[in-house]
Protein backbone atom coordinates (compact mmCIF):
# COMPACT_ATOMS: atom_id res chain seq x y z
CA UNK A 1 0.00 0.00 0.00
CA UNK A 2 1.52 3.32 -1.07
CA UNK A 3 1.24 6.49 0.95
CA UNK A 4 -0.30 9.49 -0.78
CA UNK A 5 1.21 12.73 0.61
CA UNK A 6 -1.42 14.95 -1.04
CA UNK A 7 -4.93 16.09 -0.22
CA UNK A 8 -7.14 16.87 -3.22
CA UNK A 9 -10.54 18.54 -3.06
CA UNK A 10 -12.85 19.46 -5.94
CA UNK A 11 -15.25 22.24 -5.01
CA UNK A 12 -18.27 23.31 -7.08
CA UNK A 13 -20.93 25.87 -6.34
CA UNK A 14 -21.78 29.53 -6.57
CA UNK A 15 -18.84 31.87 -7.13
CA UNK A 16 -19.38 33.40 -3.71
CA UNK A 17 -19.42 30.08 -1.84
CA UNK A 18 -16.41 28.66 -3.71
CA UNK A 19 -14.42 31.87 -3.14
CA UNK A 20 -15.25 31.69 0.59
CA UNK A 21 -14.08 28.05 0.73
CA UNK A 22 -10.84 28.95 -1.07
CA UNK A 23 -10.23 31.82 1.35
CA UNK A 24 -10.76 29.51 4.34
CA UNK A 25 -8.53 26.79 2.88
CA UNK A 26 -5.70 29.27 2.30
CA UNK A 27 -6.03 30.57 5.87
CA UNK A 28 -6.02 27.08 7.35
CA UNK A 29 -3.42 25.65 4.94
CA UNK A 30 -1.18 28.52 3.74
CA UNK A 31 0.76 27.97 0.53
CA UNK A 32 4.11 28.53 2.27
CA UNK A 33 3.37 25.77 4.82
CA UNK A 34 1.38 23.25 2.76
CA UNK A 35 2.21 24.08 -0.87
CA UNK A 36 -1.50 24.75 -1.50
CA UNK A 37 -2.43 25.18 -5.18
CA UNK A 38 -5.83 26.26 -6.53
CA UNK A 39 -6.65 25.13 -10.07
CA UNK A 40 -9.65 26.82 -11.66
CA UNK A 41 -11.46 24.12 -13.63
CA UNK A 42 -14.50 26.02 -14.88
CA UNK A 43 -16.33 29.24 -14.32
CA UNK A 44 -19.71 30.25 -15.65
CA UNK A 45 -22.02 33.13 -14.91
CA UNK A 46 -23.10 31.93 -11.47
CA UNK A 47 -21.01 28.76 -10.97
CA UNK A 48 -17.40 27.96 -10.29
CA UNK A 49 -15.42 24.72 -9.97
CA UNK A 50 -11.90 24.51 -8.55
CA UNK A 51 -9.47 21.82 -7.47
CA UNK A 52 -7.47 22.42 -4.29
CA UNK A 53 -4.27 20.40 -3.95
CA UNK A 54 -1.88 20.52 -0.99
CA UNK A 55 0.53 18.42 1.01
CA UNK A 56 -1.17 16.71 3.97
CA UNK A 57 1.26 18.10 6.57
CA UNK A 58 3.80 20.89 7.00
CA UNK A 59 6.49 18.27 7.52
CA UNK A 60 5.77 16.62 4.16
CA UNK A 61 5.74 20.00 2.41
CA UNK A 62 9.04 21.06 4.00
CA UNK A 63 9.31 24.13 1.77
CA UNK A 64 8.57 22.24 -1.46
CA UNK A 65 6.30 23.94 -3.94
CA UNK A 66 3.62 22.18 -5.97
CA UNK A 67 3.88 23.43 -9.55
CA UNK A 68 0.98 22.17 -11.63
CA UNK A 69 -0.64 23.05 -14.91
CA UNK A 70 -4.38 22.86 -15.46
CA UNK A 71 -5.48 19.23 -15.60
CA UNK A 72 -2.11 17.80 -14.56
CA UNK A 73 -2.05 15.03 -12.00
CA UNK A 74 0.67 16.01 -9.52
CA UNK A 75 2.09 12.58 -8.76
CA UNK A 76 4.40 11.87 -11.68
CA UNK A 77 1.94 9.94 -13.84
CA UNK A 78 0.18 10.60 -17.12
CA UNK A 79 -3.24 10.80 -15.43
CA UNK A 80 -5.29 14.00 -15.65
CA UNK A 81 -7.71 15.00 -12.94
Amino acid sequence: MSYDPYTIKVISGSRHSVDAIIENELKEYPKKDYGTVILHLSEREAEKTVRIIRYKTKEICDGKELKLKEGTYPFGTEISL
